[in-house]
C-alpha cells in the first residue's frame, strides 16, 4: 500500500477536526500526525481556528440571548408599569366616585341662607340663595289635600370631596318653585337638617319633619317681590 501523502492528509484535516471521518481515516490521519511535523502543526492551527470560531459564534448566540430577554424584560416591565398606573386610575376613581357618593347635610346658619321672590315669565317665583360649601340639593313638595296648601321640604349637602376642596364662600340660588301657578299654594319652604342617615331614608315621616327641620320662609297675605321678600328671623 502506497503511503498517505501530505496533500491527502491536508484535505481530510477539516473532517478529521470535525470528528466526522471512520474509525479507519482517522487512524490514518493521526498515524501520519503523529510522523508529520508540518501536518501536525497544521492540524494544531486549524483546530485552535476551529475552536476560536466556535468560541467567538457561542459568546455572539449568547449576547444575542441577553440582548433579546433584556428587551423581553423591559417590555414586560413596561407592561406592568402601564397595568400598574391603569388599575391605580381605576381605584382612585373608585374611591373619588365612592366619597361623591356620600352626602353629607349642610346645617342651618343664618348668615348663609337668604330667600327671595322673583317674577320670571309673569309668575312669581320662590329661590333659594346660599353661600357656602354645597355640592347638590333634594327637594319635595308635601300637599295639604284638604286645604290645596303646600310645603317645601329642601336639603343642601357636601360630599368628603367638596369639604376638603370646595369653595366656602361658593354662591349658589335655588330655583324652589311658583307661587301662583295651579292649584296649591306654597305656604313654606323648610330646609330640612337631620343627619347623614336621613338621606339613604326609604321612606319619611314629613310630619315630624315638620317639627324638627328650620324654617326658611312663611308667605305672607300678599305676596312681595325680591328685595321686599320676608327672610326667615330664626
Amino acid at each position: 500500500m502506497d503511503k498517505i501523502t501530505c496533500n491527502i492528509i491536508n484535505d481530510l484535516l477539516p473532517l478529521y477536526a470535525d470528528n466526522v471521518v471512520s474509525e479507519d481515516t482517522k487512524g490514518l490521519v493521526e498515524g501520519h500526525l503523529a510522523e508529520c511535523e508540518e501536518c501536525a502543526e497544521k492540524y494544531t492551527k486549524m483546530k485552535r481556528e476551529i475552536d476560536e470560531d466556535i468560541r467567538v459564534k457561542a459568546a455572539e448566540v449568547e449576547k444575542q440571548g441577553m440582548i433579546n430577554a433584556k428587551k423581553h424584560i423591559r417590555k414586560k416591565r413596561l407592561i406592568t408599569a402601564v397595568l400598574s398606573v391603569i388599575a391605580g386610575a381605576i381605584i382612585i376613581s373608585i374611591i373619588i366616585s365612592g366619597v361623591n357618593m356620600v352626602k353629607i347635610p349642610v346645617e342651618y346658619e343664618k348668615d348663609r341662607f337668604e330667600v327671595v321672590v322673583r317674577e320670571e315669565g309673569g309668575e312669581d317665583c320662590l329661590f333659594l340663595r346660599y353661600k357656602g360649601k354645597m355640592s347638590g340639593h333634594e327637594m319635595v313638595a308635601v300637599s295639604d289635600a284638604g286645604s290645596g296648601e303646600e310645603t317645601l321640604y329642601i336639603e343642601l349637602y357636601t360630599t368628603p370631596w367638596w369639604e376638603l376642596f370646595g369653595d366656602e364662600e361658593q354662591r349658589g340660588e335655588i330655583f324652589c318653585g311658583g307661587l301662583n301657578f295651579g292649584d296649591d299654594k306654597v305656604i313654606e319652604l323648610r330646609l330640612i337638617e337631620g343627619d347623614i342617615r336621613q338621606f339613604y331614608e326609604s321612606t319619611r315621616n314629613y310630619e315630624t319633619l315638620a317639627d324638627s327641620s328650620v324654617l326658611l320662609w312663611k308667605a305672607e297675605d300678599e305676596v312681595r317681590h325680591e328685595k321686599e321678600a320676608f327672610i326667615a328671623q330664626e
